[in-house]
């Protein structure tokens, strides 16, 4: 390409004196006519003159006008006398970049960093080196075709007019009797055209866009049209008349509006941000005609051109220019914008961001404000090791062109035209992945339904076969709901906050399987085998207070519900659970646990039977029933102490479970003291005992307390004599000293 720099020099073609040519050659150097500079040092060289006094300069000036082989040539000579400078040295590392010797770039960029230290586009280019393979690969989203309209000129831009015709920035010489050459170049001036285009992309019947003399004399173009307004914004040189500019001969490039009548441009006028000390270049502007959008050199930027904006007021006056940003401008150079006219993304090429060489085509995907987010390369085919620019693509993103001087092209820069198959997008990206909460497993093939927050669908997606899903999120919506439902699944919302200004987000879906959840669970009799037929079981939620359900055992003690709908994965149970049957001691159990994979309940929680104490009244126990320790008094006292009370309030919790339940409290002792003794106080501390109880809520009607002293010894003193030692003795002397909870009768009424 060319065109790169866009500080053009233009100054008429002199034919050279034979005088001092390297004078010469270094005041044409310093005019930036790169092509005239370059055939003066390459004449002092034929003369004699040593090369190590102009091998740097003669590399600049093939670089700058578009020679890389020869540049590359001259870098490499430079190099090797040590003369190349800190950009230089970059500039190499580039072209070798650019040319494909990837390896030789890399040395050079490492170099650099040695030499001078790193930079955001050195980072980048070293960092990113796996990702070539990536990037050269075909992604299959574009096919190029030549559009018939190449010429060993050199074709800079495409823009559309209307769906069928289109604007074209060239530089093919006319039939004009004299033509100026761009002594940067050496190349004729850029001229605007308007020409039909088929639909195979192929351009024709062109004809030149005239306008003020004064301003088309030297180059013109590109261009973007307001379709609204029937404008036309373009770029062309105009001659700095700035007094404090010592180089007469530069010229810059400022952006133009005009009316378009016809091919003729009327009320043309310089827009006022441009300035006389830098250059503005490459308009395109937003669909909705508020912004313009450029390239400009303008001092103060990230890098040697960047992208600018600026406002278009409805009384059509303009803003002060805004840089787009490190997300989009880098330290080198950014060109040749281009904003969508369907989707808020922006095209430019680089050759400050990762990619195969020269100039890239990149993607910016921006905000709801039209500010950058993410910049994205293109890739191979759009780019090639070489120059890649001037992308445009029409609203439905189906095909457009791009300008590129790979090779096997007709000449310098060439268009290509290309098909798309799949658009584009801007928005945030919200991906995320889904799986089975209970197994972890990614599940495919699950529907996703995007809602924003007042229910509106926005998209409906899959899940693919590694349970990956990704779906594109307009800008401006910031809170959604995902929907999910996989086959045999739970259905599921999520809801999501997307933070401002966000290009991405990631939000992983867990499903719940769908469980059929049943209770089971099996009635013994206890110090038996026998199942217990009939009995009811109620379970109550501890939570609410109400019954969930209530089964009976069958003749083989077992009992199980029905699939209970109301319960699912993850649902932590709170259950009391009574066991009731006429004839036994009516119990009561906790079931608490976290719902898994299971899909049956144990009720008996442990997974062991439940057992039930058959009643014989006036010698069933409680402390069969439930595990009771020894009541324990302080010496010679019946006060009822901290331990005591845990062990009687358990008599409590069954007699409460059993409101037909009536007890006789009774205390025993051993034979030690007199029996008297004994007596009297046993009956005292059986009596304390009863009467806590009733004080928990137990009426007094339903527990008595009687003090039998040693009168029932379950161990004789004739058996504690046999005991081998006194410890074994004291064991036993315990045994006799016991409270026993006899139920005396049972109601069930």
């Amino acid at each position: 390409m060319k065109k790169l720099v866009i500080l053009v020099a233009l100054v008429p073609y002199l034919g050279i004196a034979q005088g001092n040519r390297l004078k010469y050659a270094d005041k044409k150097y310093g005019d930036m006519a790169w092509h005239d500079a370059a055939e003066g040092y390459e004449d002092v060289l034929e003369r004699g003159i040593d090369s190590s006094k102009v091998d740097n300069r003669l590399a600049e000036c093939y670089d700058k006008s578009g020679n890389l082989e020869k540049a590359l040539e001259w870098y490499h000579i430079s190099e090797k006398n040590d003369h190349l400078h800190k950009e230089q040295l970059l500039r190499s590392a580039l072209i070798h970049r650019q040319s494909g010797d990837y390896k030789g770039s890399i040395e050079l960029l490492q170099k650099y960093e040695q030499r001078y230290g790193s930079t955001d586009v050195t980072r980048q280019l070293l960092s990113e080196t796996e990702n070539l393979s990536k990037l050269q690969k075909d992604n299959g989203n574009f096919d190029l075709y030549d559009p018939t309209i190449n010429t060993p000129s050199s074709e800079m831009t495409v823009n559309f007019y209307t769906e069928e015709r289109v604007f074209v920035s060239r530089n093919k010489r006319s039939k004009m009797p004299v033509m100026r050459l761009d002594a940067g170049s050496n190349d004729y001036f850029y001229r605007l055209y308007v020409g039909d285009m088929d639909e195979a992309g192929n351009i024709s019947d062109l004809k030149k866009i005239k306008g003020k003399k004064s301003i088309f004399k030297h180059n013109t173009g590109p261009v973007c049209y307001d379709s609204i307004n029937n404008y036309l914004y373009f770029a062309a040189n105009t001659k700095n008349t700035s007094e404090e500019s010592t180089k007469e001969s530069l010229s810059y490039l400022n952006i133009y509006r005009a009316r378009l009548d016809g091919r003729r441009l009327k009320d043309m006028r310089i827009l006022p941000f441009n300035g006389e000390n830098y250059s503005c270049a490459h308009p395109s502007l937003s669909a909705d005609g508020k912004y313009l959008f450029f390239a400009s050199d303008k001092p103060g930027g990230f890098g040697h051109s960047d992208l600018y904006r600026v406002e278009i007021r409805e009384d059509g006056s303009t803003g002060e220019m805004e840089n787009l940003g490190n997300k989009v401008n880098t330290s080198l150079d950014e060109f040749f914008p281009y904003m969508h006219p369907g989707e808020n993304i922006l095209f430019f090429a680089s050759n400050g961001h990762p990619g195969l060489g020269g100039l890239d085509i990149f993607v910016a995907k921006m905000n709801q404000n039209l500010h950058p987010k993410k910049v994205e390369n293109l890739g191979a085919p759009v780019n090639s090791q070489m120059d890649d620019f001037g992308f445009i693509s029409d609203i439905a993103q189906k095909h457009g062109f791009l300008t590129s001087n790979r090779e096997g092209g007709a000449g310098s820069d060439d268009f290509y035209y290309f098909t798309q198959d799949v658009p584009i997008r801007s928005g945030i990206q919200v991906y995320g992945n889904v799986t089975d909460i209970a197994s972890g497993d990614n599940l495919d093939s699950v529907k996703l339904i995007i809602m924003d927050n007042q229910g509106n669908v926005i998209d409906e997606v899959r899940s693919d076969q590694t349970g990956q899903y990704e779906v594109l999120v307009p800008e401006g919506i910031d809170d959604i709901i995902i929907s999910a439902a996989g086959n045999n699944y739970e259905e599921s919302e999520t809801d999501i906050h997307i933070p401002n200004d966000a290009d991405e987000f990631n939000q992983d879906i867990a499903l719940t399987p769908h469980i059929d959840y049943y209770l089971y669970g099996t009635i013994v009799e206890k110090g038996t085998t026998s199942p217990l037929e009939g009995v009811k079981t109620t379970l109550i939620d501890k939570r609410t207070g109400k019954q969930v359900l209530e089964l009976t055992s069958d003749n083989k003690g077992e009992m199980k519900s029905e699939v209970l709908k109301s319960l699912h994965y993850g649902d932590s149970l709170n259950y009391s659970v009574r066991y009731n049957k006429e004839g036994y001691v009516i119990v009561t159990r906790e079931l608490n646990y976290v719902l898994s994979v299971r899909d049956n309940i144990n009720i008996n929680n442990t997974g062991t039977p439940i057992e039930l104490i058959k009643i014989e009244e006036g010698s069933t126990d409680l402390n069969d029933v439930v595990e009771i320790n020894p009541i324990y008094f302080d010496l010679n006292s019946f006060d009822i102490r901290p331990d005591a009370a845990i062990e009687l309030d358990k008599v409590v919790k069954i007699m409460k479970e059993n409101p037909g339940m009536v007890v006789e409290l009774g205390s025993h002792t051993d034979s030690r003291g007199s029996a008297s003794y004994n007596k009297s106080l046993s009956d005292k501390r059986a009596k304390s005992s009863a009467q806590y109880i009733i004080s928990k809520g137990i009426d007094k009607s339903r527990i008595t307390g009687k003090g039998y002293g040693e009168s029932k010894l379950k161990i004789s003193d004739a058996e504690i004599k046999k005991a081998g030692s006194e410890e074994e003795k004291e064991k036993l002397h315990q045994l006799n000293r016991r409270t026993e909870f006899i139920i005396v009768k049972m109601d069930y009424k």
